[in-house]
């Protein structure tokens, strides 16, 4: 009996395919997260995460045992609406710095949708009294960097103006080992599901020299910061947060950098890396003063009449 090359190579993938597919249904733990050699935005981390734990959850798999405190450390913002500048726009996050003026990461430019909510806590909820505003204008920052994140900043312009109070920005270079905290709408379970509650998570800052000890394939830069937090094996970090979102100095409630990239999610190898404000507060200055302004143009002089002529 003779058999055609293809359909041999047909059977011999097949039987792979089917191979591969009876291994993952065995008894074996799950692959691992993947972790990343490049610099890579928080909003994809956090949605391979996800993707990840609905897996193991499809499956009906336990997370093995150094996985699950990564994904369950946020906890939900307390009072709610304890953060009025924080803004929900979908694929990312971002922070009311102006009655008109949003501050977000200008790797979130292509998905920043035209409508953006401010006021929310619960999103499942009905009765919460927030606003929808449009937006009419958006600026990455002109050195910003698609493939380091470097100047992940975006400013964003609405069309009215929010009554929400806008956070206060630091203008002060932030070192290692400050408190601070990141807040969105992340995972908050092994079993994968999103949180419909703002989250928050607490993490300290750490200096540039060993956050770039860590990074050694990527270059962090003056305008970045990193934090992380890990305490009894439980790794802490940004993964509860959305790219484009504050994270504010704990202590005085001043923003200090924008949610922006890392290798892995909740790694304890590789803190959150940041936009951090007060290298570029000169330039998202310049478009608050710009567009809160309020200011009309001067209206021209009226034409002079001119003189009746001599009478004759």
């Amino acid at each position: 009996m003779k058999y055609h090359f293809s359909a041999i190579l047909s059977l011999i993938l097949a039987t792979a395919a089917v191979t591969a597919d009876d291994v993952i249904e065995r008894d074996d733990p799950p692959p691992p997260l993947r972790v990343h050699t490049s610099p890579i935005p928080m909003n994809q981390l956090n949605q391979e995460s996800m993707n990840f734990l609905e897996w193991v959850k499809a499956q009906g798999r336990d997370l093995p045992s150094d996985m699950s405190p990564r994904i369950v450390n946020g906890v939900e913002v307390n009072p709610p609406f304890k953060y009025p500048f924080m803004v929900r726009s979908g694929c990312c996050g971002a922070s009311l710095v102006a009655p008109n003026v949003l501050l977000s990461a200008a790797h979130c430019f292509n998905c920043f949708p035209s409508t953006v909510q401010i006021g929310r806590h619960n999103l499942s909820s009905g009765s919460e009294n927030y606003e929808s505003l449009q937006v009419v204008e958006k600026v990455k920052h002109p050195n910003y960097s698609g493939s380091t994140y470097s100047n992940d900043f975006m400013m964003v312009k609405l069309g009215s103006s929010s009554t929400f109070a806008p956070v206060d920005l630091e203008s002060a270079t932030i070192g290692g080992g400050v408190e601070l905290t990141v807040m969105g709408w992340g995972a908050t379970s092994s079993g994968g599901s999103a949180s419909n509650r703002l989250l928050e998570v607490d993490v300290d800052s750490m200096t540039n020299t060993a956050c770039g000890a860590k990074y050694a394939s990527a270059s962090i830069t003056d305008d970045m910061l990193c934090a992380g937090r890990t305490v009894g094996g439980t790794t802490y970090d940004s993964c509860q947060g959305d790219s484009g979102g504050p994270i504010i100095q704990k202590a005085t409630g001043k923003q200090v950098g924008v949610v922006s990239w890392g290798y892995g999610c909740a790694n304890p190898n590789y803190p959150g890396v940041y936009s951090r404000i007060s290298d570029e507060l000169s330039w998202i200055n310049s478009y608050i003063n710009q567009w809160s302004s309020g200011t009309t143009p001067t209206p021209p002089a009226p034409t002079p009449t001119p003189p009746s002529p001599p009478a004759t």
